[in-house]
Parts: C-alpha cells; sequence; structure tokens
C-alpha cells in the first residue's frame, strides 16, 4: 500500500505493529482469505455529540473548521472536508460523529458516498491503531474477516458511486481510494472489481495509472505472476511520458512492485521519479526507505546512509512537532525505517560486532518510542545510522 499505500496504516504502541500495518502491505503484499466482501450494510450509531471534548492540539485550524460548523451546520461538503481531516488527526470518534450527522440530514448521493468511505476508514483505523490488536498482529498476520465492518461501509460507497452519473474525474478519484482500501483490508477479489472500474472510465488519468499497477500487485498476491508481468511490460513505454506531480503515486508503486519481484535494477529509476516529482510529501521517504534498502542490497552503505539521515530528519520534524502523528506519517516512517536499518545484518560490509551495536540502538529506539519519547527515540534512529556509515569507511 502503500500502500497507498500512500494512506497508506498504525499504532502508538508497539513498534513493529506500525511497521507491520504498511508492511504487510507494501513490503510482503497481503493474502487473500478467499471470502467476498460483506453484504450487509452496517449502520452506524452516533457515540457523541459533534464537538464535544474536542481538543484540536496541534492543529489549530481543525477548530477552524469547528467554528464554520456552528455557522453553517448544513454544509455537507465542509462536514466532509474536516471528517476527512479529523480521520487523518486520528480524531476518529469525532468524525464519525459529524458523519453520522450528515447521513441524517438529506445528501446528494456522492456526499453520501463519500460519507461511507470515511466512516469504512475510520472502522479499519479502529482496528489497526487499537492497542488491543497489537497481538493479533504478532500472532499472525490480518485477513479480511478481521475488517468487516470496514470493507461493508466500503462496498455500500461503491454501490452508491455506480448510482452517480455526473462528474466522473470525482467519482473515479473516490474509487480509487476504495480500491486502496479493500487492498489494505486483504478483500482481493472488491480490490480488483474497484481498479478496472476506475481505469475503464477515464483511462488516461493518473489514477487509471495508479489502478493499473494495484492490479498488478493483486494479481502478485494472488500468485498470477505470469498476467502481472505481461501487464507490468506493457506499461514500460508510457512511463517516459508522464512527468506531472499528479503520477506521483503510479511511480512509487511502480518501484515498489519491481522492489518486490527483485528487480532492483528496474525499481530505482520510478522511485527517483517520485521523489523528483514530490521530494516534501512523506511518501517521498517512503520511497528513500525502499532506495535506502536497495542500495544495501547493492553494497552502496554510504547512499543508504544518506537516504536514512533525511528519512529521520522527517521523523523528528513530524513527531517532535505533533506527538500525535506517532499514530500517523510520522509513526509509519519510523516504524518502516527501523525495519530497514534491521536489514543490516544482512550487509555483507556489516561486521558481528557491529551488527550487535546497531542493534542494540533499534531496540533502544523502539522501546523509547513505546514509551513516546519521540526525541530519544529519533537520536538512537541517529546513533544506528551513525554506526552503518562505519562500513561505508
Amino acid at each position: 500500500m502503500n500502500l497507498k499505500l500512500n494512506q497508506n496504516y498504525k499504532s502508538r504502541k508497539m513498534v513493529v505493529f506500525i511497521a507491520l500495518i504498511i508492511l504487510t502491505v507494501n513490503l510482503h503484499g497481503c493474502q487473500n482469505s478467499g471470502k467476498q466482501s460483506a453484504d450487509k450494510v452496517v449502520q452506524p450509531q452516533e457515540t457523541t455529540r459533534p464537538g464535544a471534548g474536542f481538543s484540536p492540539g496541534f492543529h489549530p485550524d481543525l477548530a477552524q473548521y469547528q467554528t464554520r460548523l456552528k455557522e453553517e451546520p448544513g454544509n455537507n461538503g465542509l462536514i466532509l472536508v474536516f471528517s476527512d481531516r479529523l480521520i487523518q488527526e486520528n480524531y476518529l470518534t469525532e468524525a464519525k460523529s459529524y458523519l453520522v450527522k450528515l447521513l441524517k440530514q438529506k445528501p446528494t448521493t456522492m456526499e453520501a458516498a463519500k460519507a461511507r468511505l470515511f466512516l469504512g476508514e475510520i472502522e479499519f483505523y479502529k482496528k489497526t491503531r487499537s492497542e488491543k490488536y497489537e497481538g493479533i498482529v504478532e500472532a499472525r498476520p490480518f485477513t479480511e474477516d478481521d475488517f468487516k465492518d470496514a470493507i461493508s461501509n466500503y462496498t455500500e460507497s461503491s454501490r452508491m458511486l455506480d448510482k452517480v452519473k455526473e462528474n466522473q474525474a470525482e467519482v473515479q478519484k473516490a474509487r480509487m481510494k476504495l480500491a486502496y482500501h479493500f487492498y489494505d483490508c486483504h478483500a482481493l477479489d472488491s480490490t480488483l472489481k474497484e481498479v478496472r472500474k476506475v481505469y475503464n472510465s477515464l483511462p488516461d488519468s493518473p489514477d487509471a495509472y495508479n489502478a493499473r499497477i494495484l492490479e498488478i500487485q493483486v494479481l502478485l498476491d494472488n500468485n498470477d505472476k505470469a498476467l502481472a508481468l505481461s501487464k507490468l511490460k506493457r506499461m514500460e513505454p508510457v512511463t517516459g511520458k508522464l512527468s506531472s506531480p499528479q503520477f506521483f503515486n503510479f511511480f512509487y508503486q511502480l518501484g515498489y512492485t519491481y522492489f518486490r519481484l527483485g528487480e532492483y535494477e528496474k525499481a530505482t529509476p520510478p522511485l527517483k521519479k517520485a521523489v523528483s516529482l514530490e521530494p516534501e510529501v512523506p511518501g517521498a521517504y517512503e520511497c528513500k526507505i525502499y532506495l535506502a534498502l536497495i542500495q544495501l542490497k547493492q553494497g552502496d552503505v554510504k547512499g543508504a546512509v544518506g537516504n536514512f539521515r533525511d528519512i529521520n530528519r522527517m521523523i523528528k520534524e513530524r513527531l517532535c512537532n505533533n506527538a500525535k502523528d506517532a499514530d500517523g506519517q510520522g509513526g509509519v516512517l519510523f516504524g518502516m525505517m527501523l525495519m530497514a536499518l534491521k536489514d543490516v545484518p544482512g550487509n555483507k560490509a556489516s561486521t558481528e560486532s557491529l551488527s550487535g551495536k546497531i542493534q542494540k540502538e533499534i531496540d533502544t529506539a523502539q522501546n523509547l518510542f513505546k514509551a513516546k519519547d519521540y526525541s530519544g527515540a529519533s537520536k538512537h534512529l541517529d546513533n544506528a545510522v551513525y554506526l552503518l556509515s562505519n562500513t561505508a569507511r
């Protein structure tokens, strides 16, 4: 996922859990339980009064949204934007309250579809950000059955989108988001249905290319490697023609797909292309993690160290400025970097003694992260990267 993998994914208490939620999709692919998505639509229940107990913390703009909604309580577009932001910042109960309210206000079909999509996200994050599920990730990977409530909302959102005839660009964007979410929930059959709707509607859009790459990843998950490679080969001639930042995610996922196949020479150019298109978005630093892993495998320790230092700079900025981001992209980057550094013992330039020292720094960083000492955790990541740099001398 990103993947979105983009989007995507994350726990507060256990760094291993953070990394596995993301990397179960991104590094290892997900396993399909073989069951269809649930057809039953879960009816959301209002759990708290909108605005009750809300503390925006480091995000004063969230309070501004809340003020505007007091003045415009029937503004469904504003409710959707605000709910999306609340979900991003992990205010799940608040977001759910606003969305339930929206569904009672006779929204348009498009508004209702988006509300259902966001309610699915909330159900997904309630599982993946919940401390009680940390043990599940250690014991076994998540399956489709773990996400029935999320999948039910996503399925209802997809049905609603089928009825929307106007503004197909907006519909396609929502469908692509659904496809990523189905994939995160390990609902591979639903993912394939959604991506094919995406690239059949507007075949030359950025999301159409994203959909084709996601389809290839699902085919790999389903062990249909021959068809996946055939589709991947057909895409190679067009990649040189895509240069807009809108294609960032396409190049990220293309690079990751080659990485997953072990074709590191082919993985490097699209990952670098993604970074060049959007150098400061969090996803660019995820690309740098894959580039660092490739560099380690190729013996370029100096290049890997440069990327790791860049990544840790972003981690410091995000976690030290906003502790709540431990459940968001900062925590994801931290977990991914932690797992990447654990790859160091396989690096031929690393001695057994040095690997042990690096592992000690990694363990300390993980424990400090669990204790919410994010500055200390980042410092020990720095120490691990410094030790790694010694192998390049």
